[in-house]
C-alpha cells in the first residue's frame, strides 16, 4: 500500500474515472463523490467525470453519458464530463496520472474479476504522483433515484 504525502487541495475537486464496461461502479463513485462534497472542506469543489475511449467510440460514449444525465440517473451536467481519446502508445494509467495530477481526490473503479484472476496488485499501483486515490468496486449495480 502506498500513502501519498501530497496535500489534499479540496478546491481542485474530485475526478471520477469511468469506462464504458464499468457501469456498475459509475453510480457508486458519483454517489460517493456527492457525499464527500457534503463535507465543509470540499464546499468549493466540484465533480469531474472522465471517460477514456478509442476514437471510434467517442460518439457512442458521449451519447450514453448524455442519456444518463437526461434521465436523471447521473446528477451532473454535461460540463462536468470529459471524453478522452486514448492513443495506442499511451496507457490508461498515464492518462489518469496526467489529467488528475492536481485533483483533490481521484476515484477509479475496478472489476473484481480482473483482480481475482491472478491476484495481481499492479492494478492499484502506479498512481503515487496524483495524491489521494480511492479505488471503488460496487459489487453490483447501485441505482441513483
Amino acid at each position: 500500500m502506498h500513502l501519498s504525502r501530497k496535500p489534499v487541495i479540496y478546491k481542485n475537486g474530485i475526478h471520477i474515472w469511468v469506462r464504458s464496461f464499468d457501469t456498475e461502479n459509475t453510480n457508486l463513485m458519483i454517489l460517493l463523490g456527492f457525499i464527500i462534497l457534503g463535507h465543509p472542506d470540499w464546499k468549493k469543489a466540484n465533480i469531474k467525470i472522465f471517460s477514456i475511449c478509442r476514437a471510434e467510440e467517442v460518439n457512442d460514449v458521449k451519447q450514453k453519458m448524455y442519456e444518463l444525465i437526461e434521465s436523471g440517473r447521473m446528477p451532473i451536467t454535461a460540463n462536468n464530463i470529459e471524453i478522452i481519446v486514448r492513443e495506442e502508445n499511451i496507457s490508461v494509467k498515464e492518462i489518469i496520472n496526467k489529467q488528475s495530477l492536481d485533483a483533490g481526490l481521484t476515484m477509479i473503479g475496478f472489476n473484481e474479476n480482473a483482480f481475482k484472476k491472478d491476484g495481481d496488485i499492479s492494478l492499484f499501483e502506479g498512481y503515487g504522483d496524483i495524491g489521494s486515490v480511492l479505488f471503488v468496486h460496487s459489487h453490483g449495480v447501485k441505482e441513483i433515484e
